[in-house]
């Protein structure tokens, strides 16, 4: 979505852009360009150490996760989704 591509075709250290990525953790520069609470995001998402990696609740809770429109919002009722005005058709 915000990277546009794969970072690496497989995540495994025969993939040399993998293997780049877990050496310099925090230091990849293909996400430096994206919006820092983003690229926070991410690396906690994609983070090697499987026990610090984020869970689909931390990605919930996570603040630019929150900012996501969405055309139908399930916790609020009709009326509070008609408010909302998101103007777009799903064709």
């Amino acid at each position: 979505m915000a990277f546009c591509t794969l970072p690496w075709k497989s995540a495994e250290t025969s993939d040399q852009r993998f293997k780049y990525y877990t050496e310099n953790f925090k230091k990849y520069w293909p996400l430096d360009r994206l919006n820092p609470i983003l690229r926070t995001l991410i690396y906690n998402i994609l983070n090697p150490n499987p026990g610090e990696r984020f869970t689909i609740k931390n990605i919930i809770e996570n603040e630019w996760f929150k900012e996501i429109i969405v055309c139908h919002d399930e916790t609020l009722s009709d009326k509070e989704n008609a408010k909302r005005k998101i103007n777009h058709n799903h064709n």
